[in-house]
């Protein structure tokens, strides 16, 4: 028997990600730390409680806090403060259009999360270490049915773009979509022992001859308006029946 979901945090990197989930849920904004998170809370269904914690706005820097430090630290706080059952990263991605992946796409991460621009080739255990290869929720397919969501392989970088070496790296892992936080965040859980759910959607294709930060200034709005249907139905659905169904299957 899985542990019985009754409190869920939601991890995005930017608010403009989030904005769409807050006004849906009429999420109320609440007290945050001192690491310049932004949170909220609402309820899902049965009296599920989902807070959702965004990493915030640099103040240094004045940009949205994307990458893997920032979305680490932001899920550590968030597990000791509020103890959750779940963890859910969710937000967007690029894709590889040669296997099949389109604009607005939704991913749900169903095997390993991965670094894939970690290289640290001391030993074999050090190389191991910097791939990471972190356990996604088990019951992740049950997920993306729900959604009618794509499956596969996400892996994580600081890095927008994609070199060569990364490139091999990625393919190596058979990697499905790429991103800047969910391998850090992978991390966090995966030392709390907290389980761990991630959702992507497809900003950019990073395989066509089109820069991906041009692609993801365009297609940002679809993007998002895709995560927020696919997060909608989300915490619309009873996660607890979903887990149970999936455990007896």
């Amino acid at each position: 028997m899985r542990k019985q979901l009754k409190k869920i945090v939601l991890i995005m990197a930017m608010q403009e990600e989030a904005q769409a989930i807050i006004e849906h849920f009429k999420a109320k904004k609440i007290a945050s730390n001192d690491i310049e998170n932004i949170r909220y809370r609402f309820e899902g269904v049965d009296g599920l409680e989902v807070v959702l914690s965004i990493n915030g706005f640099d103040s240094v820097h004045q940009v949205e806090s994307v990458g893997t430090q920032p979305a680490a630290l932001n899920t550590l706080s968030c597990i000791r403060e509020f103890e959750p059952d779940l963890i859910v990263n969710a937000g967007t991605a690029g894709g590889f259009g040669k296997k099949g992946a389109e604009i607005g796409d939704m991913f749900v991460a169903t095997d390993k999360v991965y670094f894939h621009d970690r290289r640290i080739p001391l030993t074999p255990e050090y190389k191991s270490y910097g791939i990471g290869a972190y356990p996604c929720l088990p019951w992740g397919g049950e997920i993306a049915k729900l959604l009618s969501a794509k499956s596969g392989i996400i892996c994580t970088s600081d890095s927008f773009d994609m070199s060569e070496i990364d490139k091999q790296q990625m393919e190596s892992f058979g990697a499905d979509a790429k991103e800047m936080e969910a391998a850090a965040i992978a991390y966090v859980c995966q030392k709390l022992e907290t389980p761990l759910l991630i959702l992507k959607s497809i900003t950019d294709l990073v395989d066509v001859p089109v820069a991906s930060e041009e692609q993801f200034m365009a297609n940002l709005a679809e993007s998002a308006e895709s995560l927020r249907t696919g997060l909608i139905k989300l915490f619309s659905a009873d996660l607890n029946k979903l887990q149970n169904n999936s455990l007896e299957a």
